[in-house]
């Protein structure tokens, strides 16, 4: 039997919220460097479509990086190692927003 340490759902936990964090952060620099063409010039119908595309492509991401591995550890009865590792996770993600929102404040200041 495995021993859990600390350290293992703190690293997972933080590589997850890095993930999520560059993913968020990635796909808005690919819309401004203007990776798809010129996005402001799209048609009616096709403006929409890309947007919702991309929110069921996030959602999707989002889930994998947050949810999937947790979820495999409790199916595999590792219920404690679960709850920490999406609990570290939850708390990097909220560490990484919190230190992206104080950078801002603090160069608009």
């Amino acid at each position: 039997m495995n021993k859990i340490t600390i350290s293992q759902p703190i690293i997972r936990g933080l590589l997850h919220a890095a993930g999520a964090f560059l993913y968020i952060i990635g796909i808005p620099f690919i819309f401004d460097t203007g990776f798809f063409g010129a996005v402001d010039v799209m048609p009616n119908f096709f403006g929409p479509v890309v947007v919702l595309n991309l929110l069921v492509i996030s959602a999707a991401v989002m889930a994998v990086l947050f949810f999937l591995k947790p979820i495999m550890l409790f199916i595999e009865d590792k219920k404690k190692e679960a709850i920490l590792l999406l609990s570290f996770t939850m708390g990097w993600f909220v560490f990484l927003t919190a230190a992206t929102v104080l950078m801002i404040a603090l160069s608009m200041a």
